[in-house]
C-alpha cells in the first residue's frame, strides 16, 4: 500500500496538470523595465496592473481582469506585482494561475528600492494598489486609481477597436526601433547636476522611404515639455533656439547630436543619473508616435557608451535634415 501510495506522489507530481506545470513566468521587475514594457506593447492597447498577493481588493479583481483578457484578444494584458512581501512570488504565481491570468505578462518588483520604480511609472504614485494603466494605441495613458471599473474598460477597449490602426514601431534591438519607414537608433542623454532644470536628448533618425517625414513634437514624463533646439556658433557665440519641426528626407539620417539638433528637455521633475533609463515619446508626421527609452550616460559624455546595445553612434549620411 505504501508503495503505491508513494507512485501516486510520483506521478501527481510528474502530471503536466500539477501546479508547478501551470506556474506563470514571474520576470523580475526592476530599474528600466517600464520604459521596455512601454516599447513592447507600443501603438497596442495594453492594460498594465498593479496588485499584491496581501492586497485584500486585488483577490477580487484579479478573476475580473482574467475574464477580460480571455474576452478581449485584441488587448494586451500586464500584470506587475508591486508588494514586497516574503515569499511573494509563490503566492503571486497561485494567485496568477487561479485568476486565468498565467498567459499573461507577468512581473514582479525585484528591487528593494521600490520608490524609485514607482517614480518610473508615475512620480505621484505613492504605491497604493491596486492600480490600472491604460495605455492606448496613440501612446495615451489613463490611470484608474482603486479597483477597476469594468464598464470602463469595456469602454476603453471599445474605442481602441474604432481608431484606426497606427504604423506599428518594432523594436530592432535595445536601442533601435523601425516604426513606418523611420528607423529610430541609440537615443541617450547625460546625466544632469543636481538642481538642473534641462536635459538633451541625442538620437539618429534614419528614413528609408520614399517620401520625407517630420519630426513635430515629444513629450516625457520626467519632463514638463520636450522641444527641438538647434545650438549655433557665429563670430564665437554659442547660441541656441528652438528649432521647430525637422524634417527627414527621404534616403537621408538626421542627427541629434551635442553642438548641433538636439531635443531639450525642460523643467525637469528630478536629476537625470548615469545609468538610468528615461522613457520619451516623439511624434511624427507620418510614423505617428513613438515610445523610446533614452539611456543615461554620465555628465559631459560625447555618445552612447562602447558596448551599449546598439553599437557606436554612425557617422551622418545623406541630409541632416531641414527646418519647418
Amino acid at each position: 500500500m505504501k508503495r503505491l501510495l508513494r507512485l501516486l506522489a510520483i506521478a501527481a507530481v510528474l502530471s503536466p496538470s500539477a501546479g508547478w506545470a501551470a506556474s506563470p513566468e514571474l520576470k523580475p521587475f526592476v530599474r528600466g523595465s517600464w520604459q521596455r514594457v512601454l516599447v513592447a506593447h507600443q501603438q497596442r492597447p495594453t492594460i498594465v496592473h498593479f496588485w499584491g498577493p496581501t492586497c485584500g481588493p486585488c483577490k477580487v479583481e484579479l478573476p475580473l481582469i482574467g475574464r477580460f483578457m480571455q474576452d478581449h484578444p485584441g488587448v494586451d494584458v500586464v500584470t506587475i506585482s508591486a508588494d514586497l512581501v516574503p515569499d511573494q512570488e509563490r503566492a503571486a504565481r497561485s494567485m496568477l494561475d487561479k485568476s486565468g491570468l498565467a498567459a499573461a505578462e507577468n512581473w514582479i518588483f525585484s528591487d528593494g528600492f521600490a520608490e524609485r520604480l514607482r517614480f518610473e511609472i508615475d512620480p505621484n504614485w505613492q504605491g497604493e494598489i491596486p492600480r490600472s494603466i491604460l495605455v492606448g494605441r496613440d501612446g495615451s495613458r489613463t490611470t484608474i486609481e482603486g479597483s477597476t471599473d469594468t464598464a470602463q474598460l469595456e469602454q476603453w477597449s471599445d474605442r481602441q477597436a474604432a481608431a484606426p490602426s497606427p504604423l506599428r514601431a518594432t523594436p530592432v534591438s535595445d536601442h533601435e526601433i523601425k516604426a513606418g519607414d523611420l528607423v529610430i537608433r541609440q537615443p541617450w542623454s547625460r546625466a544632469t547636476p543636481a538642481g538642473a532644470k534641462v536635459a538633451g536628448g541625442y538620437l539618429e533618425i534614419e528614413n528609408t522611404g520614399s517620401a520625407p517625414d517630420r519630426l513635430v513634437a515629444g513629450s516625457s514624463d520626467v519632463a514638463a515639455k520636450v522641444e527641438v533646439h538647434e545650438m549655433t556658433m557665429k563670430d564665437g557665440v554659442m547660441t541656441m533656439r528652438p528649432a521647430g519641426g525637422l524634417v527627414i528626407e527621404p534616403g537621408s539620417t538626421l542627427k541629434l547630436a551635442p553642438g548641433g539638433y538636439h531635443l531639450m528637455l525642460v523643467d525637469l521633475k528630478k536629476p537625470l543619473k548615469a545609468g538610468d533609463e528615461v522613457a520619451v515619446t516623439l511624434e511624427f508626421e507620418k510614423a505617428g508616435k513613438v515610445n523610446l527609452s533614452f539611456a543615461v550616460q554620465g555628465l559631459g559624455a560625447q555618445g552612447p557608451a562602447s558596448g551599449q546595445p546598439g553599437g557606436q553612434m554612425h557617422q551622418q549620411e545623406g541630409h541632416s535634415g531641414t527646418k519647418m
